[in-house]
């Protein structure tokens, strides 16, 4: 009888997101009769952690709690974890966790290496471009969750990578959630409630813009609610900037809600708003739920919306045009229960489901493993990406410490 294949799934964290949530679902949906895998964090395990656990999955955590210090033994660890398990595949997903699972799967000499680009890469700079470039040589396979990520991510790059990229989409639990999940119009209110649910982090997500266009809404139409479903690090801001706007009454912060027929039961009009997205998983929610949605046009949003949502497709970043077509759908509430079944219909056609992504997956590691298995010297440009990387880690340990030292 055939032995599986080792497969490790490693991330910094299992808390709630979609990148969390992705690993939970391959972890739970791949063929278990070919593969034995186990999810790894560098850090807790979080929300997705115990829900895997609770799934029969093994968990493992790397205990990594940011100090310099622990971050040594956190990289010992998932070293002697990655040879004592024998690891054949190792998966790694997030910022900037695929550059330490590369590199340590380098050093353990882990045979088949993947890394996940789940972002249009707008946001990197220098560093992460060098060690996109460590990642480019060294994983076997990259894949990417959307076509604009794939197509970003080789920008620039030497054309004979492009063998080495594919792209995979995402997919979602749909039986976790239900196109029957009413809003609250379903009770009898005449007006809307429009909602953004997400991590709460405005750089990316953007929900200062949907908080600014909350506030012309709010002072043209009566009745409308606003709801922010999510935490993250910038809810205090966020807080603070509906106090300003004077919306203290009219925007309910839910705080994190882990069960998503809930969570988009609570609202009637979903608000992507993001400034920076690959293919987000709150789009495919949404769809699935059969929820109006005005999204942005980042990453593959207007791909996987399609032509018949085009007019509820906005510019990032533009608080008056999302206010406009908030205000369209307000006036014609028959148009927020159409728009909801497009969407439906739309994420059935295209069938972005877990289960098709962990189809694809196990596809794409059948590949790896029919291909000769190739080695990983161990370069001159790898030991100065480390070297850089441990003088830059100690700089911001050590001014952290003089920094609490000076307010202590």
């Amino acid at each position: 009888m055939q032995s599986k294949v080792k497969v490790m799934l490693f991330n910094g964290w299992l808390g709630v997101g979609g990148t969390e949530r992705s690993i939970f679902n391959l972890a739970r949906l791949i063929d278990r009769s070919r593969f034995d895998v186990v999810i790894y964090c560098f850090s807790h395990k979080g929300h997705f952690g115990l829900e895997a656990e609770k799934a029969g999955i093994r968990v493992l955590s790397g205990g990594f709690d940011f100090r310099l210090r622990n971050l040594f033994r956190s990289c010992r660890r998932f070293l002697r974890t990655l040879r004592e398990e024998r690891i054949e595949i190792l998966h790694c997903f997030g910022y900037p966790t695929i550059y330490y699972g590369v590199v340590l799967g380098v050093i353990a000499r882990v045979p088949r290496i993947l890394s996940v680009v789940r972002d249009d890469g707008t946001w990197k700079r220098w560093p992460q471009l060098f060690w996109d470039g460590i990642v480019d040589h060294y994983a076997d396979l990259i894949i990417a969750n959307s076509q604009l990520a794939q197509h970003n991510y080789l920008k620039g790059k030497p054309p004979g990578l492009a063998s080495k990229v594919a792209t995979i989409y995402c997919g979602i639990d749909s039986l976790s959630l239900s196109r029957d999940a009413a809003g609250p119009m379903a009770g009898g209110k005449a007006a809307p409630t429009i909602g953004l649910i997400g991590r709460l982090d405005d750089s990316m997500k953007g929900h200062s813009v949907f908080l600014h266009a909350a506030k012309k809404v709010a002072e043209q139409r009566t009745g409308v609610r606003f709801c922010v479903v999510g935490d993250g690090p910038d809810r205090r801001k966020l807080e603070l900037l509906v106090s300003e706007l004077g919306l203290a009454d009219r925007v309910l912060f839910a705080g994190e809600v882990t069960d998503l027929r809930r969570a988009f039961g609570m609202v009637d009009i979903v608000v992507i708003a993001s400034r920076s997205e690959s293919l987000p998983h709150v789009l495919l929610e949404a769809m699935c739920c059969g929820k109006s949605i005005v999204a942005t046009a980042v990453g593959d949003i207007p791909i996987i919306l399609g032509e018949q949502h085009a007019s509820f497709i906005v510019p990032k970043d533009d608080s008056a045009v999302l206010a406009q077509r908030l205000m369209y759908l307000i006036d014609h509430p028959e148009s927020i229960e159409q728009c909801g079944e497009e969407a439906r219909r739309r994420f059935d056609d295209l069938g972005l489901t877990a289960e098709r992504c962990a189809r694809e997956t196990e596809k794409a590691y059948a590949s790896l493993l029919s291909a000769p298995c190739m080695t990983h010297p161990i370069s001159r440009k790898l030991l100065m990406g480390i070297g850089g990387f441990l003088i830059l880690e100690t700089y911001w340990a050590v001014k952290r410490r003089l920094s609490f030292g000076h307010l202590g």
